[in-house]
């Protein structure tokens, strides 16, 4: 009969209908053609018609349907010798599993129809079956066991299929990669980059450049994380990719801020949200955030305050009391900055109180972080301790590392602001290594910096230059600039107060550069104050003056009182160098008052009661003189800087000569000698040749005092060790075109306890070449002078004494 031929009519109509979209009217003949081949008992027939009635009915939704169909139609080609069959049935299940969500039993599926077509030769059916198990893995979260089928189908694509197979499976490779298989993944994804630009698939290959942009990111690639996510948004602009445009900008955004290159990172995150508004309002609310937070850091509060109130408004509509509290928090935070600290204080309360409330623990520990920055703001540094101390409490066992070590640099800062340094340092130490453990190098290297800065403090300039140098080349290896800047500007004051102002000069304008081009106002403030120190020691005056004035100006239109009076302490330094002595007392009386009992102005204090000391000897107020030389001393040995106590001894015994009418000779004599002897041991800490030379030359006016004090007292014993050891220290006698005091005038700088006061020295010829030598040095051997006693015995125990020992000497005899 005609009804028994197969394919039968009916068979033949069904599948038409399949093929011509119409499955519903194609469920009847099938089932017809089904239930003749049931009678006929033919089993690959029945097999071939339930294929068809399980597509039909995948193809009007009847999915379980279609699952138990297709089951039915596997089952029976199994007992049939038809491979294609058996592995059609396989992939068309795996399709309906993959549809319904029930991954798993899709990539089974996928796979046995994989393994069967490969085994007739149809490779290309086999590689659209490993790639569809993979998408399903990808589902199930299993990007490592995803990313062998993408391999294994790629290499049958690669083998017998079309290049864009090829080119998509190596996307799909690259998505599943993780850092550890970065280098694999960079070659697949480049390899289709460069196809799917070819045939100008660009939505694609925007894809590929997105994927590798993230890959990057993860790896901390950051060069080439820019490259890529700069590749990938023409070409998801071009192709309408809403969404994918928004995540490069945004991860952009978030590089840019990672390298201090706040403008940039402003454009980027702007344009993400500008995308996001209207389809992702939720995702916004965290880029108003961020870029609340860049304007904070470029002193542009007003922007800063509308970026945190739209976030806040958000919140508020969403019902979030939680992202309320932490936009509170922030805008808290930019009170405090601008200067508004009772608003700022506030503010912080009511965030803090919703974080304690509600039970969150990190978010109150982090608002507490910011309490301690108001503290600080206000001085109330024992404050700031316990309120830090109450954030790391907190936070203890909540597995918060970053969090913690902030919190642990914090306390390290407060230690450096209250002139502690040798604790802070300690401290920062501490922190430095765990930020390098959790990968953190900003952090680390900034952790390094303000090491540099207390070292310096200590007048420990060779260790200060060595840390200073290590963080700027972090920052230098990861391209952060504000970093790269900052260490500038510091180290720039190391060769300031060691006499290398060509060195200086350069590491000024480069910081100066910097700050300008990133819109950071306080920071060129900062730079535009310790230019004047640099001006002073050129003895440009009017430059120095016109610096600390643009300085003071920036500081006061920023808010920030105390270093602003910190500039105009330093026009008072300028006006006694300009001999107006009466001005330099009245400006340095006003800092005085301005600066009060503070403990973060404690070194403060100290110079300007110094500096007020020069201006009353060169008035001839010696009395006056020493009750400031008094008073600073006090300050200085309070803070283990002793450099600065040996200069006031040293103008207390020029006081006294003074005041004495040479009567008081070899008091003052006794006082001066083991300072002097000092601060000259101190060049034995450089390495370069040229920062001993420079320093010697303004030691070397102060010996030239020594001298005449010995002359005076017609003390040949005493000048005869005085030539030896001066011979034996490399320290040469010069004549004195500078009053000494003038050169113990301080300059300030912003940094907590930097101090600029320096002379130049001038060198040329070979002197050039030496300044750049490594030179190491170690101090000068004692001296047995001819009639047994070692010369300056008694000086050099004084100097111990008073000031910490220096490094033991071997011992010559003087023939």
């Amino acid at each position: 009969m005609d009804d028994q031929l197969w394919p039968s009519q009916l068979y033949l109509d069904g599948t038409a209908l399949v093929a011509d979209g119409r499955a519903g009217d194609a469920l009847g003949p099938l089932q017809l053609a089904l239930d003749v081949c049931i009678e006929t008992g033919e089993l690959h027939q029945i097999a071939q018609c339930l294929r068809w009635i399980g597509i039909a009915q995948h193809e009007i939704g009847l999915a379980e349907t279609s699952i138990e169909t297709l089951g039915h139609a596997l089952d029976m080609s199994a007992h049939v010798d038809d491979p294609e069959l058996t592995a059609d049935c396989s992939g068309l299940l795996g399709e309906v599993y993959e549809e319904v969500g029930r991954f798993d039993d899709a990539v089974e599926a996928f796979r046995r129809a994989a393994v069967g077509f490969f085994a007739i030769g149809n490779l290309p059916d086999s590689a659209d079956c490993r790639e569809r198990a993979g998408s399903c893995l990808i589902e199930m979260e299993d990007a490592d066991s995803a990313r062998v089928e993408f391999i294994t189908a790629r290499a049958l694509y690669d083998e017998k299929g079309g290049p864009l197979d090829v080119a998509r499976c190596q996307y799909f490779i690259g998505l599943t990669s993780t850092v550890s298989g970065l280098a694999e993944a960079e070659i697949e994804l480049r390899a289709a980059i460069e196809y799917l630009a070819l045939v100008e698939h660009r939505d694609a290959e925007g894809d590929c450049w997105e994927q590798l942009g993230d890959l990057y990111f993860d790896a901390g690639r950051i060069a080439d994380a820019v490259s890529s996510y700069s590749a990938a948004i023409p070409l998801h602009t071009s192709t309408g990719q809403t969404s994918s445009s928004a995540h490069c900008y945004r991860q952009l955004g978030l590089l840019q801020v990672h390298l201090r290159s706040p403008l940039d990172a402003i454009s980027s995150l702007s344009s993400a949200r500008e995308l996001l508004a209207e389809e992702h309002p939720d995702e916004a609310i965290g880029i108003d955030i961020g870029l609340g937070m860049i304007y904070e850091d470029l002193a542009r509060y007003p922007d800063a305050i509308s970026a945190y109130s739209r976030a806040r408004q958000a919140y508020t509509d969403l019902g979030d009391t939680i992202g309320v509290a932490t936009c509170t928090m922030h805008l808290g935070t930019v009170r405090m900055t601008s200067g508004d600290l009772t608003s700022a204080e506030n503010l912080l309360a009511k965030a803090l109180s919703e974080f304690d409330a509600s039970e969150q623990p990190v978010l109150r520990a982090t608002c507490l972080r910011y309490c301690a920055a108001l503290s600080r703001e206000k001085f109330q540094f024992s404050a700031a301790e316990r309120l830090l101390n109450q954030s790391l409490g907190l936070i203890s066992n909540l597995d918060e590392p970053e969090l913690e070590s902030d919190c642990r640099q914090d306390l390290a800062v407060l230690l450096m602001q209250n002139a502690e340094y040798e604790s802070a340092i300690e401290k920062l130490e501490s922190v430095q290594t765990a930020f390098a453990g959790l990968g953190i190098f900003e952090k680390s290297a900034q952790c390094l910096q303000t090491i540099g800065v207390c070292l310096l403090s200590l007048g420990r300039y060779n260790d200060a230059e060595r840390a200073l140098l290590e963080s700027r080349k972090v920052f230098l290896d990861n391209g952060i600039e504000y970093g790269i800047a900052t260490s500038d500007s510091h180290v720039s004051q190391v060769y300031l107060e060691t006499g290398r102002l060509t060195e200086a000069e350069s590491a000024f304008s480069r910081a100066l550069a910097t700050f300008m081009e990133l819109g950071l106002i306080d920071r060129v403030a900062m730079v535009e104050q310790n230019t004047g120190g640099l001006h002073i020691a050129r003895k440009n005056f009017d430059a120095a003056e016109d610096a600390f004035t643009r300085a003071a100006v920036l500081f006061d239109r920023l808010g920030q009182r105390g270093r602003a009076v910190v500039c105009r302490c330093n026009i008072g330094a300028v006006a006694f160098m300009k001999s107006d002595f009466g001005r330099a007392k009245k400006l340095l009386t006003a800092a005085l008052e301005d600066f009060g009992p503070e403990l973060a102005y404690r070194r403060n204090v100290g110079w300007c009661e110094r500096n007020l000391a020069c201006a009353e000897i060169m008035e001839g107020n010696h009395d006056r003189a020493l009750v400031h030389l008094g008073t600073a001393r006090k300050q200085f040995e309070d803070l283990e800087t002793m450099i600065d106590v040996a200069k006031c001894d040293f103008l207390a015994a020029a006081s006294i000569d003074q005041t004495s009418r040479g009567e008081r000779l070899r008091q003052a004599l006794e006082l001066a000698l083991p300072a002097v002897r000092y601060l000259n041991a101190q060049r034995f800490q450089f390495t370069l040749a040229g920062t001993r030379m420079a320093w010697e030359a303004t030691i070397a006016q102060w010996m030239a005092e020594i001298f005449r004090w010995a002359d005076q007292l017609g003390d040949q014993s005493l000048m005869s060790e005085l030539i030896e050891s001066t011979i034996n220290s490399g320290t040469h006698v010069a004549a004195v075109s500078v009053h000494p005091v003038t050169m113990l005038v301080n300059v300030e700088s912003t940094s907590p306890g930097m101090v600029t006061g320096a002379a130049a020295s001038m060198m040329g010829g070979a002197g050039l070449l030496v300044a750049g030598a490594v030179l190491p040095m170690v101090p000068p051997p004692l001296l047995r002078m001819p009639n047994g006693n070692i010369a300056l015995e008694r000086y050099l125990h004084s100097m111990t004494t008073r000031y910490g020992s220096t490094a033991a000497s071997a011992m010559v005899t003087v023939a």
